[in-house]
C-alpha cells in the first residue's frame, strides 16, 4: 500500500515584523532548555494538528544508539497512529483482533500496518498479541518543548500552549520582560508555562506542567522525523 502522506515535517514561511525579531533574538541569545548531555534541534513555525507553535526544542541523550533501518523510513501518519494505540498498551500488547475492532480499520488496513511495524523493529507478535519493541529505544526522543511566543494576544497564545501540551512534554508562552504583569491568567492556570525576555536575558517565571512522551501520535511524528534526519545525514 502506498503510504498516505510523507513523514516529513511542515512548516510556515516566517514572517517578518516585531513578532519575528523578537523570537529571533530570544533564539540566537537563550538556550534555557539545552543540556551538555543532550542533544537537540530547533524547528520554527512547524505545523502541527493543532496549529503551529513558534518554536520547538526537541532533545535527546547525547551518545544515543538511535536504531534505524530502510523500512522505518517508508512510514506513514497512519502506521504512527497505529503505533501510539499500541505504545500505549505497553508490555502487555493487544491482539489483532481487538485492535482491528478498536480501532475501526479495516483489516486488511491494519495487518499492512502491522507488517511495515514488524518490519521496521517497532512492534514484536507473540501469541497473536502485538506489543511495542522496547519504547525507550523506539522513541528516543527524551523532550519536546513547544513555545510559543506573543508580543500581545495572550489569550490566543495560552489556548495555542494548551494544545501543544497534546504532543509536547512542556509548553510555555514567551513574552516580553514588560509584558509580564498582564498575564494574571498564569496565577491559576496549571497546565502551561510562562517565559519573560527582555531583548538579552530570558526567565522562567513559572513551569510547565511535565507530560510524559509520547503523548500522542504527533510526538511519534517528530520522533520519526527527527530519526530519519540524523540516519540519512
Amino acid at each position: 500500500m502506498k503510504n498516505d502522506i510523507d513523514l516529513k515535517l511542515n512548516s510556515r514561511v516566517i514572517r517578518e515584523g516585531a513578532e519575528a525579531s523578537f523570537v529571533d533574538s530570544f533564539l540566537k541569545k537563550n538556550d534555557l532548555f539545552q543540556d551538555d548531555s543532550l542533544e537537540y534541534v530547533v524547528l520554527q513555525e512547524t505545523i502541527t494538528d493543532g496549529g503551529i507553535p513558534d518554536i520547538l526544542v526537541v532533545s535527546w541523550e547525547k551518545n544515543k544508539n538511535i536504531k534505524w533501518s530502510k523500512e522505518r523510513s517508508n512510514l506513514s501518519k497512519q502506521d504512527l497512529k497505529i503505533l501510539h494505540y499500541i505504545s500505549a498498551k505497553k508490555s502487555r500488547g493487544i491482539s489483532l483482533k481487538r485492535l482491528i475492532s478498536n480501532l475501526g480499520f479495516s483489516s486488511k488496513t491494519v495487518e499492512s500496518t502491522i507488517d511495515r511495524l514488524t518490519k521496521s523493529k517497532l512492534v514484536e507478535i507473540k501469541d497473536e498479541r502485538v506489543s511495542i519493541s522496547l519504547l525507550e529505544d523506539a522513541f528516543f526522543i527524551q523532550d519536546i518543548v513547544a513555545i510559543e511566543a506573543k508580543m500581545k494576544n495572550w489569550k490566543k497564545a495560552i489556548e495555542q500552549a494548551q494544545l501543544n501540551l497534546n504532543f509536547s512534554s512542556q509548553s510555555y508562552v514567551l513574552v516580553p520582560e514588560r509584558k509580564k504583569s498582564t498575564l494574571s491568567r498564569f496565577k491559576s492556570e496549571t497546565a502551561t508555562g510562562l517565559i519573560t525576555y527582555d531583548g538579552n536575558k530570558a526567565k522562567v517565571v513559572k513551569r510547565s506542567k511535565n507530560n510524559k512522551l509520547p503523548s500522542s501520535y504527533y510526538s511519534w511524528l517528530i520522533n520519526e522525523h527527527v530519526g530519519k534526519f540524523i540516519n540519512e545525514k
